[in-house]
């Protein structure tokens, strides 16, 4: 009597969504101590809380309207069926216990086919020859020739996709090796700007600019963390070439993009669940538009960045 071998049930799981994010001040990924929670738009009872892996990727699975979806092959003819290709729109929020960052949140329809990638809104191209937009300066934060928007995982199997970028805290602690900008910025009435984006870009000869970018938080402070720049030589031709690393002194060009308007999730009992503060959409941040700087009514000022020192900024948006 021969025997009857029979193939076991297979089940597939499918992720709907894999992000990572990046440490923007830090230029790493991050993952560690964040707290990230999926929900579809409008029911946020139903969150569920991302996983990272070794890669630094945060998934979701068990999502609410996505049961089906979660069940697919995964292969081409599950992505052009019905059921991959009826979106549902999700928030996603990030949060730092830790308060190294700010959070934010934002929107994504699911199920996702491949690495995240972010959609920006508004303002997305530079306003005038002296303007770059937060966009911009983010492609650039990866050095000359980099091939990424946000920056990527070393060694990770998402290196050639995107991040999404997370902002320092005001109180975030420094890092070595790192110039810091603290700023604080206003309206022309002294009220505080909540949520202004601010960049930073320094000149440097023979390595190339060297840039940087922070977020206010909800009163307006700012904290922009950067690699310092290549030494200024002061004394062409000398045999001592630049002056001493302490003495260093560069000068840098500050730009300010902020819309007087709502950025933030609603207050209130969103299908039950109460939100303890509010919370600035990343889609919406990035696509303000560049502000008139005062007293000169222009869209860029300068400041100097000292070695070693702390370095404080107040803008008033005109």
């Amino acid at each position: 009597m021969s025997a009857q071998l029979e193939s076991a049930e297979r089940v597939n799981r499918l992720c709907p969504l894999g992000v990572q994010f990046w440490d923007v001040g830090a230029r790493t990924g991050i993952s560690d101590g964040l707290d990230v929670v999926c929900y579809p738009k409008g029911v946020a009872f139903s969150e569920v809380r991302g996983v990272p892996n070794r890669s630094g990727t945060f998934s979701f699975q068990n999502l609410a309207f996505l049961r089906k979806a979660e069940n697919g092959t995964g292969d081409e003819m599950f992505w052009n069926s019905k059921i991959a290709t009826e979106k549902v729109l999700f928030v996603i929020e990030v949060s730092d216990p830790r308060s190294r960052f700010l959070p934010l949140k934002f929107e994504v329809n699911l199920p996702h086919r491949g690495p995240f990638s972010l959609e920006f809104h508004g303002n997305v191209s530079p306003l005038s020859p002296l303007s770059i937009s937060p966009q911009e300066v983010l492609s650039r934060i990866n050095g000359p020739g980099s091939k990424v928007r946000m920056g990527t995982w070393p060694n990770s199997p998402l290196q050639a996709n995107f991040c999404v970028p997370l902002f320092s805290a005001p109180s975030r602690g420094p890092i070595g090796g790192q110039a810091i900008l603290y700023g604080e910025i206003l309206t022309n009435l002294g009220m505080p700007c909540p949520w202004a984006l601010v960049t930073i870009s320094i000149e440097a000869p023979r390595r190339g600019p060297v840039y940087g970018i922070g977020l206010a938080d909800e009163k307006g402070r700012v904290l922009i963390m950067f690699p310092y720049p290549e030494p200024v030589d002061l004394l062409p031709g000398s045999p001592y070439g630049a002056a001493s690393l302490t003495d260093q002194v560069w000068e840098a060009q500050i730009q300010a993009f902020w819309e007087p308007r709502p950025v933030l999730s609603p207050l209130g009992k969103p299908e039950g669940k109460v939100r303890k503060k509010e919370i600035p959409e990343l889609q919406t941040i990035l696509g303000q538009a560049a502000a008139i700087i005062a007293p000169n009514n222009l869209l860029t000022t300068k400041t100097q960045i000292g070695f070693g020192r702390r370095e404080n900024i107040k803008l008033t948006i005109q």
